[in-house]
């Protein structure tokens, strides 16, 4: 797959799954996108859940210049193939160890946006992403709009967190984890006493 990159005037394509439940926090990212008037983008949402009416009654309720896709559950391969169009993922969660989805997106060279917490925070790195500190709402909002923003100004940082995507998934890989492990019990071995 070739390292993700944005045609000037073309617009930013974000992408948000997963279940809609309250540590996800969705809401978060239309506070966020509602400060982002002067860049076009489009926000596709995969998924659903408990959530769903009271989500998107908050989006309805914000001033928005972009627009919204809200894709519900579909297959799999329906929902790869919107990720594979996408520009960025932005994982708002709260609380959450390594989702598959953040894992998922990496693979497929999309630079994630995420709160510094939990198993994301050590997912991604600065090579793959951009991560926003986990306060309040009110800091998560202007944190995920300022790394928007980044990705919006700055056209070289996206294909360089493209880039990083990749060599991060790779590092992420089970193949490449056992090896690891496998050189650190090897390492220990040698340099015990006998």
């Amino acid at each position: 797959l070739p390292t993700r990159s944005r045609s000037p005037g073309e617009p930013l394509r974000i992408l948000w799954s997963g279940r809609f439940d309250p540590i996800k926090v969705l809401p978060v990212l239309f506070d966020a996108l509602a400060g982002i008037s002067e860049h076009p983008w489009e926000l596709h949402i995969l998924g659903d859940g408990p959530e769903r009416k009271r989500w998107e009654k908050h989006q309805s309720r914000t001033p928005l210049t972009g627009t919204v896709h809200w894709h519900g559950m579909i297959p799999r391969a329906k929902a790869l193939e919107i990720m594979a169009a996408g520009h960025v993922f932005i994982h708002t969660s709260v609380k959450e160890g390594t989702p598959h989805v953040v894992v998922e997106a990496l693979c497929l060279g999309i630079p994630v946006i995420c709160h510094d917490a939990c198993g994301m925070g050590i997912a991604v790195d600065s090579r793959c992403g951009l991560k926003v500190p986990l306060l309040d709402p009110e800091t998560s909002a202007a944190g995920f709009r300022n790394a928007l923003l980044r990705i919006l100004e700055e056209p070289s940082l996206l294909e360089s967190l493209s880039g990083g995507a990749f060599t991060r998934a790779a590092e992420l890989d089970w193949d490449s984890k056992v090896d690891r492990f496998l050189a650190a019990y090897s390492a220990a071995l040698d340099s015990s006493p006998s």
